[in-house]
Formats: structure tokens, C-alpha cells, sequence
């Protein structure tokens, strides 16, 4: 019995050092969002020049997440973890010092590497420690981080931005990354090890040539290219074209996470259920909706949108960071892999489209294009034959 609470207790320790992590490297990618209308008037920039401050950050997430599995197979994944928390602090740092908008963009392009390999390491190791009986609960709480930093994000950061400068925003990350980054880094020796050190060759095209693995992996694009374009453009459009104030603005960009706490009883449901499928239509239509509905809301219908914006977000992210596992079974870090490389290229794709449209065709157009990005998704997963292993 002592040996069951004893596992017991230290899932509980290891899930709540993973999710400070987690924490640490989703608040890195997003933190910038609540900064760009600042960043647009003190660089005088276009929108498609800003949108580099994303697409920088998601170009080395497409080529390292791959190679990240392939460094957990040779190594273990928290050597690759710890390599990801010195790129992340040295990125923030870098863009933090600001000399010039250079500085910006290689910020963010060393900040993607270390995401890379942190996020694709936390989730191989959250798989195998967990297990398939509690890996959609566990992803709950992973995706519980990803909905608190996005609410940090525009409420901390963006207010710290309003109040003060931006800039103290870029310092505040590069602490946050050095008080997260260093207890975690001397915290995991005490991990146990799962995988052991280059026994297996990592076969990419193994899950590429999965078909459940490849439409999971297309869906995942399409939504995050909504995702994307959405947090990087959100305070934008709400100031310049619907008039709110920052800090207001602020916060309604964020209420998209505001019941991201029921994401892990999400995932529990769905152990419970043995049903995914249904969790991800429910949230990728009720996103569709929302998000093209937006532009045409006033007043307290705008609120009510973002409300159920809210919702539909808690259903999807512990479902499709379980489906890997579920899918690849022994092969879960392959799988991890690919479903962070799509995720980045719709990250990438998405932000530079509704850019290119905010420039050429105006404000209005180009927020409707998220909104398509989203319905996609929706597409995706309705109508293919995507039949996923707990349906």
C-alpha cells in the first residue's frame, strides 16, 4: 500500500514541476502578443514585418521538434528539457536587451528552439510515466498551463506594457524563465529516466505513413493556424477596429482561456468515456463561430462571444496531447513530434495570412480569415474518415 501512495505522490510532484514548466514555455511564445500594438508604433513597422516576431518563433519549432525525438532517443528527455531551458532564458534575454528590431526577431527565433525541444520532451515523458490510463487526465493539466499563460500573458504582461513600457514586459519574461528554469533544472535529476539511451532507431515515416497519426496531425495545423493568427492579432483588431482600450483589451483577448481550469476534467471525462472525436468537433465548430461572428457583435454580445469562445476551448487541447499516445502506442515521442511540427505550421502560416490580408485589404477581411482557419479545422475532423482509437 505504501508503495502505491508512494507513486501516488510522486506522479502528483512530477506533474506539478511539468506543469511549471509548461508554463515557462507556452508564456514565451505568447508573451509577445499583448506587446505588438506597442511594438508596431515604436518600430513604425507593417503588420507582415511584426508577424515575424511569430513566424521566427515557430520556424526552428518545425525543424527541432522532430530532431528533439531523435535527441530523446539518443539521450533522455531531460537532458533535451534542460537544453530547452537555456535556449528559452537566452532567447528572452535577447530580445529583452531590444537594441535594435534585429534583436527582436533572433529573440524569438532562439526562444522556438528551446520550445521545440522542451515541449516535445514534456510530453514524451508525461506519456510514458503516465501511462494510457491517465494520459488524456495528466494532458488536461499540461493544457491548463497553456490557458493560464495566455491569461498571464494579456493580463500581466499586457498591463505591465500599458502601465509602464513594453520593455519591462521583455524583462519580466527573461526572470520569469531564470525563476522557473533553474529550480526545474535542478529538480529533474530527480526524475526517473523513460527512455533509455539510444536503443531504438526513431522512424519518422512510421508515423507519417500512420493515417490516423497524418489526419490527426492536419487537423491539429488548421486549428493552430487559427490559434496563431488569433493571439497574435486579437489586440489589434479589438483596438483598432472595434475602439477598446488596451487594458479592456487585454482582457477580452484572453477570455479565449478564461475556463482553461476545466481542461483537466476534460481529459478525465474523456479517460472515462473512451470518447475523443466528439470533444474536438464540439470545440473546433464552436471556435468556427465565434471568431466570425466577432466583427459584427456590440456591446454585451461581444462579451457573451467571448464567453463561449471560452467554452469551446476547454475541449480539445487534453484530447489531441493524448491522441499520440493512444495512437503510436511505444512509438508516443514519434508522434509528439509530428503533431508539434504541424502545430507550428499552422502557427507560422496562419499569422503571416491574416497579416498579408490586415495589409492589403483591411482589418475586417483579414480577422474573417481566422475565422476560415478555424472552420477548417471544424472540416477536418467532420467530414474524413478520421476515426480515432477511442471514438
Amino acid at each position: 500500500m505504501n508503495e502505491i501512495d508512494n507513486q501516488i505522490k510522486n506522479e502528483k510532484i512530477i506533474l506539478i514541476a511539468i506543469m511549471s514548466l509548461s508554463f515557462m514555455f507556452y508564456t514565451s511564445m505568447f508573451y509577445v502578443s499583448p506587446l505588438i500594438p506597442d511594438i508596431i508604433t515604436d518600430y513604425n513597422a507593417s503588420y507582415v514585418t511584426i508577424s515575424s516576431l511569430m513566424y521566427l518563433l515557430f520556424i526552428p519549432q518545425i525543424i527541432f521538434s522532430i530532431y528533439a525525438s531523435s535527441l530523446i532517443s539518443r539521450f533522455n528527455e531531460k537532458v533535451v528539457v534542460f537544453l530547452g531551458i537555456i535556449f528559452i532564458s537566452l532567447g528572452a534575454l535577447i530580445f529583452a536587451i531590444d537594441y535594435h528590431f534585429v534583436f527582436l526577431q533572433i529573440g524569438r527565433f532562439i526562444i522556438g528552439v528551446g520550445v521545440a525541444l522542451s515541449f516535445v520532451a514534456t510530453m514524451t515523458f508525461v506519456s510514458k510515466y503516465f501511462g494510457e490510463k491517465k494520459r488524456a487526465t495528466a494532458s488536461g493539466f499540461i493544457a491548463l498551463t497553456y490557458s493560464l499563460s495566455i491569461l498571464f500573458s494579456f493580463n500581466i504582461f499586457g498591463w505591465v506594457a500599458a502601465s509602464i513600457n513594453y520593455k519591462y514586459s521583455a524583462w519580466l519574461m527573461f526572470m520569469l524563465s531564470l525563476a522557473i528554469g533553474v529550480p526545474f533544472s535542478i529538480a529533474i535529476r530527480c526524475f526517473p529516466t523513460v527512455s533509455e539511451k539510444s536503443i531504438k532507431v526513431v522512424n519518422f515515416m512510421k508515423g507519417l505513413k500512420n493515417k490516423q497519426m497524418l489526419m490527426l496531425a492536419l487537423l491539429w495545423l488548421a486549428l493552430n493556424m487559427g490559434i496563431g493568427a488569433y493571439l497574435t492579432w486579437i489586440k489589434v483588431f479589438l483596438m483598432s477596429y472595434k475602439g477598446i482600450s488596451p487594458i479592456l483589451a487585454d482582457f477580452l483577448s484572453s477570455m479565449m482561456m478564461l475556463l482553461g481550469f476545466l481542461r483537466p476534467l476534460v481529459g478525465m471525462l474523456s479517460d472515462r468515456l473512451k470518447k475523443r472525436k466528439i470533444f474536438i468537433t464540439t470545440s473546433t465548430f464552436g471556435y468556427s463561430m465565434t471568431v466570425l461572428l466577432l466583427p459584427f457583435l456590440e456591446g454585451a454580445l461581444i462579451y457573451i462571444d467571448f464567453l463561449v469562445m471560452s467554452i469551446a476551448s476547454v475541449f480539445v487541447a487534453p484530447i489531441v496531447l493524448a491522441l499520440p499516445g493512444d495512437i503510436m502506442k511505444e512509438d508516443a515521442e514519434v508522434g509528439y513530434g509530428i503533431l508539434n511540427t504541424s502545430a507550428n505550421i499552422g502557427y507560422l502560416i496562419g499569422p503571416i495570412i491574416t497579416a498579408y490580408l490586415f495589409d492589403t485589404t483591411g482589418l475586417l477581411i483579414g480577422f474573417i480569415s481566422i475565422g476560415l482557419f478555424f472552420m477548417l479545422s471544424f472540416i477536418s475532423v467532420s467530414y474524413t474518415h478520421l476515426t480515432l482509437p477511442t471514438n
